[in-house]
């Protein structure tokens, strides 16, 4: 099956390029005598000088970026302004060697670095620290439209003065200085968007759009030149997705005993220690000991996994993002160069999720069938049955800019002063609306044949509808009304906020002095200070449970509280909802590229906005008439998980750089060594226990609904100092060996430094427990959770060897390997602090209790690997073949680096490094004939591992092999106007995430091709 899906895909991928891509080629035909006249020129005069245009002049420049490169690096420049290869800056960069990225909604996201996660790199926009609204450090780079950046340089050796923060490697985007650049042009570009998994969405269209307008000029003010460029871009599109999810928890259970006799009984499949499920359950750990105990309890083959819960999602959206970039260039003089830039980019959000949910799949399951990695392919079961609609608005704003004077008095001496400020904000609020049959509704769920799973909800008798004697009459219908019970069922209403804001304000002094030694060339210094500060509010949320018997008045926030509050409101709540708020299914081809059909025939959709205007705007006696509107934010703000944290960086190195001769062997290269003090302050708050004494003597103990106003301030403080040397032989006029050794730093998110404590009883619901004795309390303490300001940050040793042969302009082959020994080992450590309760007597109790903070463990990992690229333009060839390149590259790695998964290490295999491929591979070949370019990109990332943090104790969750396929075209009319068509994911590859082991499937993404044909006047 998956064959044949294959071919189907390759076949579309030609399909695609053929329609949308022969248009292009067509108008390059009726240019073809023109050129080829223009080539048989024998009057015997002197041949023109060819100018390099297209992807070859790309090619070319950033082969000189490499090396002409002291250090190991790897680049990517425009051959001109606006022409780097790319829809997006994450794109462009996964075309140099080593680097990789993490997909979201069908195009890169995060980058890693030689086979080790996002966040142990780092990125700088003009040598300045990026800020990011995320859960770590990695910079999202779609905040940095392609068109408007000049080049990409990855450093893969460090070298005292680049900023510090990069395991893996730095990370840095140019923008364009204007006088430098020497020319005025101006570019208009208009595109149509077309998005082919928005075409299987009724009402959902598949178009949008986006617009770029860039200028960039100079010219004479006195004796000096000022020059400025200014780049606005426009995008409005639509990334429809369809996805089948599961829980991020992950349970382990086993059918029979050790020695094979069956268990017996019911089967609830619940490994929560605090929940208990059947005897069939094991229950999670985090010590391997007892994990491996636990699993030997039971037959090895009748062990299997299962999540609690799955749903199948479809998503529309409306993505609306605007960027400017501009910088200003000022060279009075030959002594000072001024320069000034400014990043800012915003992006709104609205997506609208509807899903079919079963929210507790784990007890009375029947007919197991697992494979042999233990991971369920087949079952029977029960569940309610939800009807989900979720209203998620995102709004994303980032402002950089930075200042930077150079002073020259000499040929001997330079000065630079940079200011830079660095600001990201998110704000994302979910509303949920939920629909939930009262009654558990019979399934069976079935994945032996495809990737998606087959949902079928079952009849009387217990019969899938693929089954013999299946009768459709006795099932429930998710997609039918007739199914549904407004008279039992229940609505739910959910509002969560997540507000984040990361700030930096940075100046830095660097001074370089020409030596002018026989060794000595050259020695640098420098400082610098920043101040990073992170806010994050992401737990202020309330939640509605609209049960009849639960139901109070002032749940609604009507402005009458007595308007329509009767004991069945219950009832007429869920009738509005039934009869206003459902549809029929949308998506009339819903995975039909991943499993070759719909495997749930459909379900009702839920409109979120119109569920919760039937809640909140009962005031409204007409339910079609009824408006959504947003409750609000919680009155207090401050919670427990709440981060308010503060990071001051003091810096200084000293750098030589030193030109000689081994003999009659040419050197050249850098050595030095940089110093950094990082002190922490982190801010937070604590809910507390509450304390209360019953007639009869007992203690009634429960967790505060609000926190301490006072908060908890903790600081923290570390120095490290930073050795780096880098080396260049010159074996001859075209080859060269680079060593490289340094020591380098990663930090620790902010937001995992957080000083807060989040306080959970075992009984799971935080509801008040009883106790006759007041020593009884720690007992009744589950998991408290927080963040650990003192954490130290991840350090590693590094070397490196690169030999590189370049034979012409056109062409090199490098091969390069590297060696990391660092101590990242991260797990959640369980340590006791003191907390205080007040006693009714008056007095105050302290109490010992168990707190998982997180932790890097003093235990050091090596990651080893190499990497192999080449590019060549084939200029000998003879027309129209000599327009022909290509280019490739090639990563493996291989680490020692182990981390047990949290739940079940008895049993599932430790994963490697967060974002850790090994194996990275892209090609690309292109074809510049006359006025026309095109360009195939071919990408490839092995399994990798990817928690939802660095910290996560659900049990190891990876993103499954993945490849894709990219196409660019291009075609000048003339020297002003163009047309230029690209291609994201031409096979439509899904994105698949697994846990535990490769076939339990966690996640299936699917978000379709998307096309953009432009037309661009360039002048």
């Amino acid at each position: 099956m998956k064959q044949v899906l294959t071919k189907n895909k390759i076949a579309k991928a030609i399909r695609n390029v053929l329609i949308y891509g022969g248009p292009i080629a067509m108008l390059s035909v009726a240019n073809q005598s023109a050129y080829a006249a223009e080539n048989t020129d024998d009057s015997g005069e002197a041949p023109e000088v060819i100018q390099v245009t297209g992807n070859r002049a790309t090619m070319n420049r950033s082969l000189n970026e490499k090396k002409n490169t002291i250090a190991v690096v790897d680049a990517i420049a425009a051959a001109d302004f606006g022409d780097l290869p790319g829809l997006s800056l994450s794109d462009v960069i996964e075309n140099i060697p080593g680097a990789s990225g993490h997909r979201e909604k069908g195009s890169q996201n995060e980058i890693s670095l030689r086979g080790l996660g996002s966040f142990l790199g780092y990125a700088t926009f003009n040598g300045r620290s990026i800020t990011n609204a995320g859960p770590n450090r990695a910079v999202n780079f779609k905040k940095f439209p392609s068109e408007l950046v000049d080049k990409v340089v990855i450093y893969k050796t460090q070298q005292a003065d680049l900023v510090e923060g990069a395991v893996s490697g730095l990370i840095d985007v140019s923008s364009l200085k204007p006088v430098a650049y020497g020319k005025e042009q101006t570019i208009v570009e208009v595109t149509g968007v077309y998005n082919d998994g928005a075409n299987n969405i009724k009402g959902e269209s598949p178009y949008g759009k986006e617009f770029l307008f860039s200028t960039v000029n100079s010219f004479e003010v006195g004796e000096g030149d000022l020059g400025f460029s200014l780049g606005v871009t426009y995008s409005d599109s639509a990334n429809p997705e369809e996805i089948y999810t599961t829980s991020s928890n992950l349970n382990l259970c086993g059918l029979r005993n050790a020695d094979g006799t069956e268990i017996g009984g019911t089967v609830n499949c619940d490994s929560d220690p605090n929940r208990g499920g059947s005897a069939h359950s094991i229950h999670k750990t985090l010590d391997k000991a007892e994990s491996t105990a636990a699993i030997n309890q039971y037959d090895p083959t009748s062990l299997f996994m299962m999540p609690s819960s799955f749903a199948y999602r479809t998503i529309e959206d409306d993505d609306e993002r605007k960027s400017i970039v501009s910088a200003i260039q000022y060279t009075p003089n030959e002594f000072w160069d001024f320069n000034a830039d400014v990043v800012y980019s915003e992006l709104e959000y609205l997506e609208q999720r509807h899903e079919l949910a079963l929210s507790d799949v784990r007890y009375g399951q029947t007919d197991h069938i697992m494979n042999d990695e233990h991971a369920l392919v087949y079952f029977k079961g029960s569940s309610k049955a939800q009807l989900v609609g979720e209203r998620r608005s995102q709004y994303d704003e980032y402002t950089g800019w930075g200042l930077k004077a150079s002073y020259t008095p000499n040929a001997d001496l330079k000065v630079d002063l940079d200011l830079s400020y660095s600001n990201s904000y998110r704000e994302r609020i979910r509303h949920l609306a939920r629909y939930e049959t009262k009654n558990q509704q019979t399934f069976t769920w079935d994945r032996r044949d495809t990737l998606v799973p087959n949902l079928s909800f079952n009849d009387a008798s217990g019969n899938a509808y693929w089954e013999a004697g299946f009768d459709s009459a006795t099932a429930f219908d998710p997609s039918s009304l007739d199914s549904l019970d407004p008279t039992i069922d229940t609505i739910r209403y959910y509002r969560d906020l997540e507000e984040r804001d990361d700030t930096i304000y940075a100046a830095r002094l660097d001074l370089d002095y020409n030596v002018g030694g026989s060794f000595i060339d050259s020695v640098k210094f420098g400082v610098r200070y920043s101040e990073e500060t992170m806010l994050v509010d992401e737990d202020a949320k309330w939640a509605k449970a609209l049960v009849p018997t639960d139901t109070q008045p002032e749940e609604f926030k009507s402005t009458d509280s007595s308007a329509g509050l009767a004991d069945d409101l219950e009832e007429a709540l869920a009738t509005d909802v039934k009869n206003n708020c459902l549809s029929e299914f949308n998506n009339k081809d819903y995975f039909g590229d991943v499993s070759g059909g719909n495997p749930v025939n459909g379900f009702l959709i839920m409109d979120a906005e119109c569920g919760i205007a039937q809640i909140y705007d009962r005031d409204e006696a007409d339910p079609t008439q009824r408006t959504f509107s947003d409750i609000g934010n919680l009155a207090e703000r401050e919670s427990p998980g709440d981060v308010d944290a503060q990071e001051n960086i003091l810096a200084a190195y000293a750098m030589a750089n030193f030109r000689s001769e081994l003999g009659s062997l040419p050197i050249e290269g850098n050595f030095g060594v940089r110093a950094v003090r990082t002190e922490t302050t982190s801010l937070g708050w604590n809910n507390g226990l509450v304390l209360s004494r019953g007639e009869d003597g007992s203690y009634t103990v429960g967790v505060a609904s609000e926190v301490d106003s006072t908060p908890i301030v903790t600081e923290a403080d570390n120095l490290r100092f930073l050795p780096s040397a880098n080396i260049t032989f010159h074996l001859n006029q075209d080859l060269m060996l680079r060593l490289g050794a340094f020591r380098a730093m990663s930090r620790v998110a902010l937001q995992d430094m957080s000083s807060g404590r989040v306080i959970n009883f075992n009984n799971s619901d935080n509801e008040g427990q009883t106790v006759q004795n007041i020593n009884e309390i720690p007992s009744l303490a589950g998991d408290i959770i927080g963040g650990n300001p003192y954490v130290a940050p991840m350090m590693s040793w590094n070397g490196d060897v690169s030999l590189e042969w370049y034979p012409s302009q056109d062409a090199y082959l490098s091969f390069a390997y590297y060696w990391k020994e660092f101590d990242a080992v991260f797990r959640s450590s369980k340590i006791y602090e003191n907390f205080d309760v007040a006693i009714p007597d008056g007095t105050t109790a302290t109490f010992s209790l168990p707190v998982l903070i997180n932790d890097v463990e003093d235990k050091s990992s090596v990651i080893q690997g190499f990497e192999l690229s080449a590019q060549k333009h084939f200029s000998e060839l003879p027309a129209p073949f000599d327009g022909l390149g290509v280019k490739a590259a090639y990563n493996y790695s291989d680490s020692d680096y182990q981390r047990e998964d949290p739940n079940f290490s008895g049993l599932l295999e430790p994963s490697n490094m967060w974002g850790n491929s090994k194996e990275t591979a892209s090609a690309s070949v292109y074809w510049d004939f006359d006025k026309l370019s095109l360009r195939l990109l071919y990408k490839y990332r092995s399994k990798y591992y990817q928690p939802s943090n660095l910290f996560d104790t659900r049990s190891n969750r990876y993103v499954d092999d993945a490849e894709y396929f990219d196409f660019s075209g291009k075609y000048k009319i003339n020297k002003v106007f163009s047309v230029s068509l690209k291609m994201l994911n031409l096979l439509n590859e899904p994105k698949v995430q697994v846990r535990g082991v490769d076939s339990s499937i966690s996640e299936v993404s699917s978000t379709g091709t998307k096309v953009f044909l432009s037309v661009a006047a360039k002048f």
